[in-house]
């Protein structure tokens, strides 16, 4: 990996807020890592060596050995890339008895936020970034926040969709939208924006995995061919997706042939207003008569749906570790009734991972409702593999049916 230029050196403090509805307590997970990070867990004072898929609790402190990388999972899935020199204070725990409040202080380091705007709504209702200078609010956005150790100056590089930029002190704000950036001081009186440069997005990929860059950026480029289809009112289509084929090992009593169309239309609903959604089962999503032949049909196979074991032995042999890994893997096929000769194939997949134990075996998550209302499921091995499967294949549908 190579090494961070000086702007992203820079020292920094921010506090990541967002607030969520489940029932299970939850908690951060340190999803990879790569080289060494160390934990201070709440109420000690001892750094202690931490592995990947720990989780974190309320007032746990983690950090990352310099030259390290790591990635930092809430129970939104919201992520945060953190790169070597990176300390971070975790804090959840409930509100109310009813809502969860999450967030995240960073007092050193560099940090890109993947924002996750999951399925349903009700599970993700506000976030927001502090630093020493500005309050950052978003949702289902991505962006890198730079904060000057001297000065306090925040650097907001915008990649995908856009935030609201207010500063603290002199209480202005904007909207500061991809691909632009601004810097906030303490005492900033107008929030000005500039392009965000290719030396920007280079830098950023240089500790940020590039698969991860542009896939935001393709998201942000997506959204402005929608944006600007729905602004001149050219787009309002039918799409029906049928019932899946399952080639997948699972036997067990979730009818996942009509269960993953269904997640998977009410996913692309969530995104997009400009398209009406038909899924096998009526009773789960609001269906409304096909008057008229849809223009788009999703078909779909199911070629893994399981969780499988795994044991691990460190180089030295040292250290012996066995996990289970959910994984999920779906082929879609897009047929567009406007061109009948061209057929878009789609092929995603997701992966989760975790200690091998009761609770990750499908003894344990057979027993819950497949559906993200049910909030055991959507934070098991299998449900968060389906879900980062989903998000896939919902975002690459819609770029598609929008190009």
């Amino acid at each position: 990996m190579r090494h961070l230029s000086s702007p992203l050196r820079r020292v920094f403090f921010i506090s990541f807020i967002c607030t969520i509805s489940v029932s299970a307590q939850p908690t951060a997970v340190l999803d990879s890592l790569f080289g060494t990070a160390e934990v201070q867990r709440a109420g000690s004072v001892k750094w202690v060596p931490i592995e990947r898929d720990a989780r974190l609790l309320n007032n746990d402190v983690i950090r990352f050995a310099k030259g390290s990388f790591g990635i930092v999972r809430w129970p939104d899935n919201s992520q945060a890339y953190a790169y070597g020199g990176t300390q971070i204070l975790i804090n959840i725990g409930p509100e109310n008895g009813k809502k969860i409040l999450s967030y995240a202080t960073v007092f050193m380091g560099s940090v890109f936020f993947v924002i996750k705007q999951i399925l349903p709504q009700k599970f993700a209702e506000d976030i927001q970034i502090f630093t020493p200078t500005t309050v950052i609010s978003i949702r289902g956005t991505s962006f890198l926040v730079c904060v000057e150790e001297k000065t306090g100056n925040s650097s907001i590089k915008m990649i995908c969709g856009t935030v609201r930029v207010r500063c603290i002190q002199k209480n202005v704000a904007a909207f500061v939208s991809a691909p632009f950036k601004t810097v906030v001081g303490r005492k900033t009186t107008e929030i000005v924006t500039s392009a965000i440069l290719s030396s920007d997005i280079d830098s950023l990929k240089q500790w940020v995995p590039e698969p991860v860059i542009n896939f935001e950026i393709s998201k942000q480029l997506a959204k402005s061919r929608r944006d600007r289809l729905i602004i001149t009112e050219t787009m309002y289509e039918k799409c029906t997706i049928n019932s899946f084929t399952n080639n997948s090992t699972y036997k067990g009593d979730w009818d996942i042939r009509r269960i993953i169309p269904v997640i998977l239309a009410k996913r692309i609903g969530n995104a997009t207003n400009r398209l009406e959604i038909f899924a096998p089962d009526s009773s789960m999503l609001k269906r409304k008569s096909l008057k008229t032949p849809p223009r788009f049909t999703i078909e779909g196979t199911i070629t893994s749906f399981d969780i499988v074991n795994l044991a691990e032995i460190t180089v030295r042999a040292d250290a012996y570790h066995e996990r289970s890994i959910g994984r999920v893997s779906l082929q879609l096929i897009l047929y567009d009734s406007h061109r009948p000769d061209e057929i878009d194939t789609i092929i995603v997949s997701g992966e989760r991972s975790g200690k091998k134990n009761i609770e990750n075996s499908w003894t344990t998550i057979d027993k819950f409702t497949p559906s993200y209302d049910d909030a055991r499921f959507s934070s098991s091995l299998i449900g968060s593999a389906l879900d980062q499967a989903l998000e896939t294949a919902a975002e690459k549908l819609i770029m598609k049916i929008y190009e």
